[in-house]
């Protein structure tokens, strides 16, 4: 997907790896998916296909809901690929819509202590300001959300982010999308 989107001049990929409501499954699958997430988040940081391709990775979400040692690979992923410049993969992790816009109101009455107006300028500068709490610091605006499995529903991801994308119900599983 990622060299297919480089391909095709696409600048930013997010995708949705583990919602913070997957923490109500079961210890042992929880505990599974953890362990798969260090796994392969190890693994691709120390491979070469992750510098040959240039991949910025930023980790989106709730880190707090994760034990230290799997922040602490979160971190090194997001310190190493910085300035990787090819494209940006956004990992939606420990994340949903409703924790991200919690997250956005907490830091906002933290750093600013005014109501907003319905004076235009001053919602322009909120909705700026609103973005710049996001977990990655901005609205993505994503063109496109693709939704794959069959499911037709959103599932709590990017809510306010996709207002004005275009979604697609896909039957397919990712390992599955291809273009032929």
């Amino acid at each position: 997907i990622m060299q297919w989107s480089i391909d095709f001049g696409v600048e930013e990929v997010t995708v949705f790896a583990f919602s913070v409501d997957n923490f109500n499954r079961s210890k042992e699958e929880v505990d599974s998916l953890l362990t798969l997430f260090k796994q392969n988040f190890q693994n691709f940081s120390q491979s070469p296909e992750a510098e040959k391709l240039r991949i910025q990775i930023c980790i989106y979400g709730n880190w707090s809901f994760f034990p230290e040692d799997i922040q602490l690979i979160f971190k090194e992923i997001e310190d190493k690929t910085k300035h990787y410049n090819k494209i940006k993969l956004n990992v939606c992790i420990g994340y949903n819509s409703t924790e991200e816009i919690n997250h956005v109101r907490c830091e906002y009455i933290k750093h600013k202590e005014h109501k907003c107006s319905s004076n235009s300028n001053s919602n322009n500068m909120y909705r700026n300001e609103f973005d710049s709490y996001l977990y990655g610091k901005y609205n993505c605006n994503p063109d496109l959300l693709l939704r794959t499995s069959g499911e037709t529903r959103l599932s709590n991801f990017l809510l306010y982010q996709c207002r004005f994308a275009v979604i697609m119900f896909v039957e397919k599983y990712w390992p599955e999308i291809s273009f032929f």
